[in-house]
C-alpha cells in the first residue's frame, strides 16, 4: 500500500460525485505526462478558508457549455453565460467541499471567482508542480487542480510536508482502493 495518493485516485474520488451531478468524470495525469502545458482559455478559483489550499478549474468554451447544459438539464444551444457561471461555481464548490471535509476544515466556503493564468502563475508559481491535476473525460477540455499555495517549507535535509501531501495520506486511509 503506497503512502501517497496519486492523481488517479483523487480523480476517482472527485468523479464519483461529479458524474452524478454533471455527467463528467476526471482522470489523473500519468507520471511524466505533460501537466497543464495547454491551459484552456478561462479559469476560476476557489480558495479554502482556513487553509492555503485552492481548487482551480480551467475550461474551454465547449466544455463550459456542455457542463452547464448537463447541470441545468437543457440543450447546449439554450445555455447562456449566467448558466455557465453557475455550473462552474457548483463544480468548484463540489470539489472544494470534498477536499475541505478531508482536511477537516470547519469554515464556510467562499465564492468562486474568475481568474487568469497570469494571476495564478503570479500567486502560485512555486506550487504548480506539487498540485494534483485532473482532466475531464468528455465535455470538452475541463481541468481541475488542487493546490497547496504555501509551497514547500524549507526544512534542512527533509522534504516539506504540505497540506496537499497530508490530504493525499488522509484520503488514502479513507478510500477502499
Amino acid at each position: 500500500m503506497a503512502t501517497v495518493l496519486d492523481s488517479s485516485t483523487i480523480a476517482r474520488m472527485v468523479s464519483h460525485v461529479s458524474e452524478v451531478m454533471f455527467g463528467v468524470t476526471f482522470t489523473g495525469f500519468a507520471p511524466g505526462e505533460t501537466r497543464g502545458e495547454s491551459l484552456c482559455s478561462r479559469m476560476a478559483r476557489l480558495p479554502l478558508r482556513g487553509s492555503s489550499v485552492e481548487v482551480v478549474l480551467s475550461f474551454d468554451r465547449a466544455g463550459s457549455r456542455a457542463l452547464a447544459a448537463a447541470f441545468h438539464s437543457c440543450p447546449a444551444s439554450k445555455v447562456n453565460e449566467c448558466m455557465i457561471d453557475r455550473a462552474i461555481a457548483e463544480l468548484l464548490k463540489l470539489v472544494a467541499l470534498q477536499v475541505q471535509a478531508s482536511l477537516n476544515i470547519q469554515k464556510p466556503l467562499g465564492t468562486p471567482r474568475r481568474t487568469t493564468l497570469a494571476a495564478m502563475a503570479h500567486t502560485l508559481s512555486s506550487t504548480w508542480s506539487d498540485a494534483v491535476h485532473l482532466r475531464s473525460d468528455g465535455l470538452g477540455d475541463l481541468r481541475l487542480w488542487v493546490i497547496d499555495g504555501r509551497g514547500p517549507a524549507p526544512v534542512e535535509g527533509q522534504p516539506a510536508r504540505t497540506i496537499l501531501r497530508g490530504l493525499r495520506s488522509l484520503i488514502q486511509g479513507l478510500l477502499p482502493f
